[in-house]
């Protein structure tokens, strides 16, 4: 499937003042997880399988090393708080900027342009960073994620 020339953005005008930014400054604001607004979004399960092990994110973790890896997972999921915690220090390492394909959708505008007092901006595709965007896979079940060795494919859908 081919992608489409325009990506839109409906915004409201916020106290922060990102829309502005957009149409005054050519800035745009890339959210933390934190910010969006669906609480299923960016929701993932936590397993520990296999042998290989990524170092980096292990020491992002905490995990000592890689010899002690399995067990260390063991003993954190133990403790309750594994997945969030997990989920939060992994996505800690992203930002989103959520488009449309669609430039006239009534209830984009009345969820996010502040119900239909705001605007809707296109962003050609033919430059970045939005032609590396891609289009969200919802699934009825939540992914699964190897936290020893998390596959960023999985992550970013």
């Amino acid at each position: 499937m081919d992608k489409p020339r325009y990506l839109y953005k409906y915004r409201n005008f916020d106290s922060e003042g990102h829309s502005l930014n957009i149409l005054e400054n050519n800035e745009i604001y890339f959210a933390s997880p934190s910010d969006l607004n669906d609480p299923f979004e960016c929701r993932f399960l936590a397993e520990c399988k296999g042998q290989t092990v990524n170092q980096h994110w292990l020491r992002q973790l905490g995990c000592p090393s890689r010899k002690n890896a399995i067990e260390y997972f063991d003993w954190y999921q133990k403790q309750g708080n594994f997945a969030e915690d997990a989920r939060a220090k992994l996505l800690a390492r992203y930002t989103f900027f959520c488009l449309s394909e669609s430039w006239d959708n009534i209830l984009l505008f009345s969820h996010y342009s502040d119900s239909h007092q705001g605007f809707c901006i296109g962003f050609d595709t033919q430059y970045p960073p939005f032609g590396s965007a891609f289009p969200v896979v919802y699934q009825d079940n939540l992914p699964v994620v190897n936290m020893l060795n998390p596959d960023r494919k999985v992550l970013a859908k």
